[in-house]
């Protein structure tokens, strides 16, 4: 019994932190593109030329998407629908916004917004500090070692 509970101990113990690190590997690539984005992007005003009504299957409602269209320096036009969605309906055609752009690769345009940003990578962030609490917890209470009291020593 005592060599079962050490078993699953260790695989609670190993389940994680692999889950941790998989957060926080996935928060980090996020994070490293949306510096790269800052680092090396160019900073423009995009105009919303449509707002794309789509079925949002956890909500079971309708979510609006806008599509940008922007203009780079060599006068090249450029379109993208935003990552971000919502509801109710947050731009309106017409809608003015800034607008970060690779200049390598202005279809990997963002609005430039601290929440279109940074969401995700806090999102991840905050998911491996809470998964870590919560794995954390489980370990210290519920696969804690059990106390050996006097009785149970052989004599």
């Amino acid at each position: 019994m005592q060599e079962k509970f050490q078993i699953y101990r260790k695989f609670v113990f190993w389940v994680l932190v692999a889950s941790v690190l998989f957060l926080l590997f996935v928060g980090t690539i996020f994070l490293v593109s949306t510096v790269t984005l800052l680092k090396s992007g160019e900073i423009t005003e995009g105009t919303v030329v449509e707002v794309l009504k789509e079925h949002d299957r956890s909500s079971n409602g309708t979510i609006y998407r806008p599509v940008f269209e922007f203009q780079t320096p060599d006068g090249s036009t450029h379109k993208f629908a935003s990552s971000m969605a919502s509801n109710p309906q947050s731009y309106f055609e017409g809608d003015k916004e800034r607008i970060i752009y690779r200049p390598d690769n202005p279809r990997s345009a963002s609005i430039y917004s601290f929440m279109s940003l940074w969401l995700i990578p806090i999102g991840f962030y905050a998911a491996a500090i809470i998964n870590s609490a919560f794995w954390g917890v489980l370990l210290l209470t519920v696969f804690r070692k059990p106390k050996t009291t006097p009785l149970d020593t052989p004599q």
